[in-house]
């Protein structure tokens, strides 16, 4: 800032950050001044981008440029761009020579009712919604900037036929064996009700181990995965991504049949597939590793369970039901 210009920002009603498609975003931009100045213009721009790289030379916190052939493997996608002009209005003549002190200058604008991705930043890209204020003076320009969080389009899980499908697979290993150990092997079986599910929500996840190997089942865990896929052309990147994880509790040697239970929560988390997003896609999975640790070497039996996650919850939830894992 300079002596002149103290402060210029942009404030939302009521600091207001979450809105959803179709909703009126109001607010000010405000500007405090040290001394008289003469301002030539105020403008607003509020916007929604999605912008992707897949160039290990690309940033993607860095400003777009539309001409920048550096970058071939860059792309953006412009969901709308709604521009005011605040600042002289144009129903009046005003005095562009702004007096000392404080000045707010209010703005009103609709989001479009459909086809808006949810927000999401990933290391390959994002989806943005963004309000942008520039003020012009004859000796500068100075920039504004106050991102928003957008719940996009819902992605109704009721929909998915699948959404209610149970989770049961179960995989074995067979550990080399010892004269001093055991011949048999090590069983698994895993169960998830549902394969659906909204963020916040929790994943029942049960587990039946059938030890006969005489080995150690140490370790149990649980992470939920979120996979970034982003396409410029015929070029794709994926980018994998941790958003939770836990752990069993442990299994002793001497317990030849055990089964476990746990809860692992979603975070808050962007719909599968980014619906309305042409060059970002999401997919989920949960990964359920059960290490077997032997003299010589610790292998693991893994689960990988895909799930859907939606923004609209199911109408008919066996577990609210009394339909609950057992």
């Amino acid at each position: 800032m300079t002596n002149r210009i103290l402060a210029f920002g942009i404030c939302f009603t009521g600091y207001r950050e979450l809105y959803c498609c179709g909703d009126t975003i109001t607010g000010e931009v405000v500007l405090e001044l040290g001394q008289d100045t003469k301002i030539e213009s105020i403008d607003l721009c509020i916007s929604g981008v999605c912008d992707v790289h897949l160039h290990s030379k690309c940033t993607v916190q860095a400003e777009y440029q539309a001409d920048d052939d550096a970058c071939p493997l860059r792309a953006r996608e412009i969901y709308f761009e709604k521009s005011l002009q605040l600042y002289p209005s144009k129903s009046a003549n005003e005095d562009t020579l702004l007096k000392v002190g404080r000045h707010a200058f209010y703005f009103e604008a609709s989001l479009p009712a459909t086809n808006l991705p949810n927000s999401f930043e990933g290391s390959l890209g994002y989806v943005r919604y963004v309000a942008k204020s520039i003020l012009q003076t004859s000796q500068t320009e100075l920039e504004a900037k106050r991102a928003f969080t957008l719940l996009g389009d819902t992605y109704d899980i009721n929909l998915n036929q699948g959404s209610l499908e149970r989770f049961n697979v179960s995989r074995s290993y067979i550990p080399t064996h010892f004269w001093f150990r055991g011949k048999g092997a090590v069983k698994a079986v895993a169960t998830v009700p549902r394969v659906a599910y909204c963020a916040g929500e929790e994943i029942p996840m049960s587990l039946d181990i059938t030890n006969d190997s005489g080995h150690k089942v140490k370790k149990i865990t649980a992470t939920f995965l979120q996979s970034m896929f982003c396409r410029i052309g015929r070029k794709t990147k994926t980018s994998v991504k941790q958003m939770s994880s836990l752990e069993f509790k442990e299994i002793r040697e001497e317990k030849r049949s055990t089964r476990s239970s746990e809860l692992i929560r979603i975070p808050a988390v962007a719909p599968s597939n980014l619906v309305n997003c042409d060059l970002i896609e999401l997919a989920y999975e949960l990964v359920i590793s059960v290490a077997v640790t032997t003299m010589v070497m610790t292998k693991k039996i893994v689960f990988r369970i895909p799930i859907e996650v939606g923004n609209v919850p199911l109408q008919n939830n066996p577990e609210k039901n009394g339909n609950t894992l057992t």
